[in-house]
């Protein structure tokens, strides 16, 4: 029905949005290091050293581990 409409909604995370989470999370220098249908992950410095997050591959990117 929502297709339809002309809605557009996302089926995942998009690597750009894990990178700007990590971002304002605190990873300073973020990159992308894998993204499969399951998980995002970034990689980057933060406030104690090298720092990985891993998203969920589902819209919204929610944090799974820290």
């Amino acid at each position: 029905n929502d297709r339809r409409r002309g809605w557009r909604g996302s089926r995942g995370c998009a690597p750009v949005a894990a990178f700007g989470q990590a971002r304002r999370q605190g990873i300073s220098r973020p990159t992308v290091a894998d993204a499969n249908r399951r998980r995002v992950i970034v990689e980057g410095n933060g406030r104690f050293g090298w720092g990985r997050m891993v998203f969920a591959n589902t819209p919204g990117c929610p944090l799974v581990i820290r």
